[in-house]
């Protein structure tokens, strides 16, 4: 009897904690290829947070992870907008990035849909090739400095951030504050610190160099079939002898442009020409 009441109550057990880790997993979310299970934490973790917000001498606006039971109405966020915190960008989940005004603290009525709040972690911002060490040749600007796009929280100073890259000595050779994104040159041995800067959101590589390699718009445009030589299929056409007009962006540096073209006026540096000459021959 004894050993069937210690088996009945090890599958509980067992039941039991299966039961909390699932619970806990369906709130998980995913950041550049991390899997994050934020603890239901709202209440003790703003306490947290009004203690140190307290302690400052400077008023600041922090960026967090909070994450809903249910994808909040347009009044709760406008409701969380009034007491101080703002959405930012949603993630996934029921979980946005935040921006919090410490009097969000104070509030004795935040929203009951709140979940969890966590503060977001420098090696969750790190895209998962940096991390893991596989940056493409195209992607140095010098043995050990990448070339980087980090995209910043709205809202972020302009001046503070450029101290904190100073500090850290990364250049800043472009900035598109409306895509609240910074391409920046960085020493490998500062991605880490970079990506503990509070502002910072995202840390990627910058695309690849553009590939003037004009296939897939010959074959989307179906001008394959003009030169193809297969019987029944193509038309078997070269454009030998044949002269083309095109008024489209100026045509960019290509080897396939070699004593084949003509530019007649300067219009811009658009890739856009490039596309269509590419298509028609």
């Amino acid at each position: 009897m004894k050993q069937k009441l210690l088996i009945f109550f090890l599958v509980l057990f067992s039941f039991t904690m299966n039961a909390q880790k699932m619970g806990q997993d369906s709130y998980a979310i995913s950041i550049n290829g991390n899997s994050i299970a934020p603890p239901e934490n709202f209440k003790q973790q703003k306490e947290l947070l009004k203690s140190e917000s307290l302690k400052r001498t400077v008023k600041k606006t922090d960026y967090l992870l909070l994450q809903f039971y249910e994808i909040p109405s347009l009044n709760e966020q406008q409701k969380l907008a009034q007491q101080g915190l703002v959405l930012l960008n949603y993630v996934s989940n029921g979980a946005y990035f935040v921006a919090v005004d410490a009097r969000f603290y104070s509030e004795n009525k935040p929203a009951a849909n709140v979940r969890s709040i966590v503060p977001i972690e420098g090696r969750f911002k790190i895209d998962q090739d940096i991390a893991a060490g596989a940056i493409p040749d195209y992607a140095y600007e010098t043995n050990n400095i990448v070339k980087v796009v980090v995209s910043y929280f709205k809202g972020s100073n302009y001046d503070a951030m450029q101290n904190d890259l100073k500090q850290l000595q990364i250049r800043l050779p472009k900035y598109k504050s409306f895509f609240t994104e910074m391409y920046l040159q960085v020493p490998l041995s500062k991605i880490k610190e970079l990506s503990n800067l509070e502002w910072v959101q995202n840390i990627e590589l910058v695309p690849p160099p553009m590939d003037y390699e004009n296939l897939p718009g010959t074959t989307s445009h179906k001008a394959n079939v003009l030169n193809s030589t297969i019987a029944g299929l193509g038309y078997g056409l070269t454009g030998k002898g044949v002269k083309v007009g095109i008024w489209d962006g100026n045509l960019q540096t290509h080897k396939d442009h070699t004593g084949r073209v003509t530019v007649r006026e300067y219009e811009s540096t658009s890739s856009h020409g490039n596309h269509v000459s590419g298509t028609i021959g």
